[in-house]
């Protein structure tokens, strides 16, 4: 549930994916916007962070709550 009401910036869920590039790959063929950030931390190149323990990348749901897709690392 969100903190803020109906929406919040903050992450509301996470998906374990086996390839976050493949799964941004499906969710940009079904027009989903990937959330880039630049400042202060996260910071992602092509849409995907380095988390040290994981890739993650992130995506607005149509009721404006933050999603996430991360791959743990090896």
């Amino acid at each position: 549930a969100s903190t803020t009401g109906t929406k919040d910036i903050q992450t509301q869920l996470a998906w374990r994916v086996p390839d976050v590039r493949a799964a941004l790959d499906d969710l940009r063929a079904r027009n989903v916007p990937i959330e880039e950030y630049s400042s202060p931390d996260p910071v992602t190149h092509d849409g995907v962070a380095d988390m040290g323990h994981s890739w993650a990348a992130w995506f607005t749901d149509p009721s404006e709550n933050v999603l996430a897709v991360v791959e743990p690392k090896k």
